[in-house]
């Protein structure tokens, strides 16, 4: 099993945000997607870290960002995409 060093950063909508570095092997990457996209619908984003739960209410967040990204992603998404700032 091929494990990965991850990161997400969250940005809420006060202007503020978190980062976060996890470990997850490249099964684990469609399911957090799944976890993420059912996250959005619940209103709820839940991070377990090693000395505490956060529970994150969705209408905080402005945008989230994961890196690495996935290998599968949703016919949905958009790839070969560049910011430009």
């Amino acid at each position: 099993m091929n494990e990965v060093i991850g990161g997400a950063v969250i940005h809420y909508v006060d202007g503020s945000k978190d980062e976060f570095v996890f470990t997850r092997s490249d099964s684990e990457a469609e399911l957090a997607l799944k976890r993420l996209q059912d996250a959005m619908h619940s209103n709820l984003l839940l991070l377990r870290l090693s000395d505490r739960l956060l529970v994150i209410p969705i209408h905080n967040v402005r945008k989230i960002e994961i890196k690495p990204p996935p290998a599968n992603l949703p016919d949905t998404a958009i790839h070969n995409v560049r910011l430009i700032q």
